[in-house]
């Protein structure tokens, strides 16, 4: 294969991967929700073996979110209990320009994992400058400092345009299993049936009528 054919179809697999994925091979968790989002991003490297800071690495770019974010769940009406969701997990496809070293290109698939404020980050990536690095970072709301393991390794910080998750809520509402209470007498308990489903006849002072052993009513004198 010729090296010139090399990086296209390097930067096809890559998204054919990350398309995959975000198609459904992620497992989800119960109560969830997926989310999309895309942001610009700009990265800043400050630090490095050979150097603190060169115009040159500067990176612009666009990154692409694909995530599970679990729903908080809220049980009763009036609510009786409630859950914050607060997990997070996910992949991110980036990719970046230097507009100050020639435009060099470069683009990395990270899977992330943490809450909906702080998520951490690995993954790694191919530069056309450089050739292919580690990345591990964590991710801030509008922010993220990492590390690109790349002769040897280079510390960058990074602003973004998107923030924190926002998890949906679901909502459940206790019931009785029939809907409805049980029939009730004057005195708040329930009425004392036979064996057929029918009341005990009662007599006037509220006490069940003697039986005979053959089902019939005891006679009484005057």
């Amino acid at each position: 294969m010729k090296k010139s054919y090399a990086k296209p179809l390097l930067l096809t697999g890559v998204f054919a991967v990350t398309t995959i994925i975000a198609t459904g091979v992620t497992p989800h968790t119960s109560f969830a929700n997926d989310e999309f989002r895309a942001a610009a991003v700009l990265q800043i490297p400050f630090w490095s073996e050979a150097s603190t800071f060169k115009m040159g690495n500067v990176r612009i770019g666009g990154t692409l979110q694909y995530a599970d974010v679990e729903e908080t769940e809220v049980v009763g009406n009036p609510v009786t209990s409630q859950d914050e969701g607060n997990q997070v997990y996910g992949v991110e496809v980036n990719t970046f320009f230097e507009p100050f070293s020639g435009w060099n290109p470069s683009v990395e698939v990270l899977g992330f994992f943490g809450t909906n404020d702080v998520q951490a980050a690995l993954g790694g990536g191919y530069s056309w400058a450089v050739g292919w690095y580690g990345n591990a970072k964590i991710m801030f709301p509008y922010s993220e400092i990492g590390v690109r393991f790349i002769a040897p390794f280079e510390v960058y910080g990074g602003v973004k345009t998107f923030g924190d998750f926002d998890p949906d809520t679901n909502t459940k509402v206790n019931e009785t299993d029939g809907g409805e209470e049980p029939p009730q007498n004057d005195g708040g308990e329930e009425t004392p049936q036979l064996d057929g489903g029918e009341e005990t006849p009662q007599l006037d002072g509220g006490e069940e009528t003697p039986q005979l052993d053959g089902g019939e009513e005891t006679p009484q004198l005057d």
